[in-house]
């Protein structure tokens, strides 16, 4: 851990090894340019894949667990529209598209 990205203690609502989102954009900006294929072959709880959608990105990602690949699903497609994890799965929208 470090000052930028410090070690997440995760909650029982969070995946046990989630990473902060920083820390694979960190990751993604190293190896990738904006419109390029982000694979992420593990997704857990989509924090890769926010990332991804955060810099312009596209994203493929695999995960064998349906309850971790749901919430991966609602983070990233929350952050495709801007909005908050609650806000999205609220149903809330975004006024310009």
């Amino acid at each position: 851990p470090s000052a930028e990205w410090p070690k997440i203690i995760p909650s029982a609502e969070q995946h046990p090894t989630e990473k902060p989102v920083g820390l694979m954009a960190h990751f993604i900006k190293l190896h990738t340019d904006v419109g390029d294929l982000v694979i992420d072959p593990f997704a857990g709880s989509g924090t890769t894949g926010v990332a991804a959608v955060q810099l312009g990105r596209q994203f493929l990602g695999l995960e064998i667990d349906p309850e971790y690949c749901q919430l991966a699903n609602d983070r990233i497609e929350a952050t495709r529209k801007g909005l908050k994890l609650n806000e999205y799965r609220q149903g809330q929208q975004t006024l310009f598209q």
